[in-house]
């Protein structure tokens, strides 16, 4: 049985992404590339990762994980104008970020790790759930930005290899890397109320 896992590499010079190509060999799942971003979901269900939003501004979404509050977020959206293809907590986490950017995590009852490549905005977002039962590591070395839900992923990008420059995401942490540079923060401590 394939391991859930999210992947994803984005190269750069200074900040600025590298269009230079990718390698093409991606491990298992689907691939999203558009010029220097690649994201990659193990899908054994067949959710259609990453999760597409071209009306979003350009917004590829991978998420690894599960929502326990997927059917209340998706009335919430519904009734604000999304339409969704499937039932996936997948999909309603792209619309939810799609709606709510960063927030959305704060309304997210569950267990998951996730990325979002914004286009437009050529930046990545990344989030973990409140308790971090769902893992999400990443690395900087060199122009490489590398990130995954799995570590065994990591050494399969090139240049992202080197592990003992991995790091991770704390739990119910959110990160923003882009051509400014990289940040991160927490959405939730156990003090607030779940």
């Amino acid at each position: 049985m394939p391991v859930c896992a999210i992947a994803g590499m984005i190269r750069w010079k200074g900040w600025e992404p590298d269009e230079e190509g990718l390698p093409d060999a991606m491990a298992q799942g689907g691939t999203y590339r558009r010029g220097p971003a690649r994201l990659e979901a193990a899908d054994p269900e067949g959710t259609g990762q990453p999760i597409l939003l071209p009306a979003r501004g350009g917004m590829a979404v991978v998420y690894d994980g599960e929502l326990h509050n997927v059917w209340e977020l998706r009335g919430e959206l519904a009734a604000l104008g999304h339409r969704f293809e499937g039932s996936s907590g997948a999909e309603t986490a792209a619309h939810a970020y799609a709606e709510w950017g960063a927030d959305c995590v704060k309304r997210f009852d569950g267990i998951f790790a996730f990325a979002v490549w914004e286009e437009e905005g050529r930046r990545l977002f990344l989030a973990r759930d409140r308790m971090g039962m769902k893992p999400l590591l990443f690395t900087l070395t060199g122009e490489r930005l590398c990130f995954t839900s799995g570590g065994e992923t990591l050494p399969r990008f090139p240049g992202c290899g080197a592990l003992q420059d991995v790091r991770e995401l704390e739990s119910a942490g959110c990160a923003y890397f882009s051509r400014a540079g990289w940040r991160t923060w927490r959405y939730w401590t156990p003090a607030d109320r779940l």
